[in-house]
């Protein structure tokens, strides 16, 4: 499965999901990843008949409304950005030294996450894969909120 940095959008692929580019945030894999699981656990499948959908709104259409960013972000639609992340159901351990930042620490030194973070796409271009970053610096780009 994969879904955009914001985005509801399931794209069929036998995969979980999940976003960010590779220069956002160090805990963003780990975050997304712990996000699946807790609100998986939460008792999510139990109480809607897609979960997966329901997951990807509360990690996607949801924050981009509340920060008012929606429907630049939050959809995988003509005129959105095409930001979006591919998870693979595949056990792993988050390592700190693996953040590709200055920091070298993280919350989630460590723990085991039932997904990982393969692909990452930034505006439609591949800036992450398996653990390289394949993006450059300054390719991201500041998105204004919406006047409403």
């Amino acid at each position: 499965m994969a879904i955009s940095s914001s985005s509801p959008r399931i794209i069929q692929a036998g995969r979980s999901p999940t976003s960010r580019h590779p220069r956002s945030s160090t805990p963003a894999p780990a975050y997304l990843a712990l996000r699946h699981v807790r609100l998986r656990s939460t008792g999510l499948c139990r109480h809607t008949k897609e979960p997966e959908r329901e997951l990807l709104r509360y990690l996607c259409e949801r924050p981009a409304k509340f920060f008012g960013l929606w429907p630049r972000k939050g959809a995988l639609a003509p005129g959105s950005d095409a930001d979006f992340a591919i998870l693979e159901a595949r056990e792993t351990v988050f390592h700190e030294a693996d953040t590709h930042d200055d920091l070298n620490w993280s919350p989630f030194d460590g723990e085991r996450f039932a997904c990982r973070i393969a692909t990452t796409f930034l505006r439609g271009k591949k800036v992450w894969d398996e653990g390289k970053v394949l993006g450059t610096p300054g390719i991201g780009q500041f998105i204004p909120r919406i006047s409403m």
